[in-house]
């Protein structure tokens, strides 16, 4: 949780990178990070237009990088946001594979290491290579010093722990003695799982304040893995038998097809 709460950090503090590199397994956290990046570069949400989202696997890195070093529009920042970067993997799409990913940059990632040189002042530019980078490679040395190159961990369990017990209290709750634990050991140790596990408690219990184990109990399938969180950060990272095992398990808890397709839908 350190590496997120040091970002906020510098964010509230004007320390803002000119090129972020977001990977890791906690796919909760990453979302959220970028949502405060937006926040403090485009207050207000009035200047979207200055916000820019690409798919890493249909644009190229010149097509990018022309974006990034145009001047934003009626002055302020540029927020752009690249999806599924898969610049940052190997050439089998996993940090593990090969000598050959800690090899001299070629082209796109020429392309990148020039522009780090002297990047652009008026625009952010986010990768999110999904949950794993190669951090043998050139282009991800080249940001993690001219920019920022996060790692995104999975919290331990005290953080996730006072995570929830923090969500119950914005929602007027409290959390009996055990109920924290009990949401871990049905829902897994990802925010992803937690945050929808929490959001069907509070609706359950209604006007009562506390939520006890036995509300877990009734609302929380045991064993829970996966939750339209986890599905959608499959589709988006273009992994198909883990999206797929993902909305088989949930079509097992009896969730009805129609209904995940709405949330998959209002996810995206």
């Amino acid at each position: 949780m350190q590496y997120f709460i040091q970002l906020v950090k510098d964010l509230k503090e004007g320390r803002i990178a000119p090129v972020y590199l977001f990977y890791g397994p906690e796919g909760y956290l990453r979302r959220e990070a970028v949502k405060r990046l937006r926040e403090y570069l485009l207050p207000g949400g009035a200047d979207d237009f200055n916000f820019v989202t690409l798919d890493g696997e249909a644009a190229t890195t010149a097509e990018i990088l022309s974006l990034a070093v145009m001047s934003p529009l009626f002055s302020g920042k540029r927020l752009l946001v690249v999806s599924n970067a898969r610049l940052f993997h190997n050439k089998k799409g996993s940090p593990e594979g090969g000598e050959e990913a800690a090899g001299a940059p070629r082209g796109d990632e020429t392309h990148l290491i020039k522009y780090l040189a002297a990047p652009s002042p008026d625009t952010c530019i986010v990768f999110d290579a999904g949950e794993a980078a190669d951090k043998r490679k050139k282009v991800y040395k080249e940001i993690a010093k001219t920019g920022k190159a996060i790692e995104f961990s999975l919290l331990k369990n005290e953080d996730l722990s006072a995570w929830l017990q923090k969500q119950a209290r914005m929602a007027g709750k409290t959390l009996a003695p055990g109920t924290a634990a009990a949401i871990m050991a049905r829902s897994g140790n990802t925010l992803q799982s937690l945050s929808m596990e929490i959001e069907k408690l509070i609706a359950y219990v209604g006007n009562h304040k506390t939520i006890t184990p036995e509300d877990v109990t009734a609302v929380t399938p045991p064993g829970l893995e996966e939750d339209v969180f986890a599905v959608v950060d499959a589709i988006g990272e273009r992994n198909a038998a883990r999206a797929i095992a993902g909305i088989n398990r949930l079509i097992l808890q009896k969730n009805s097809p129609p209904a995940l397709l709405g949330m998959v839908a209002r996810q995206m």
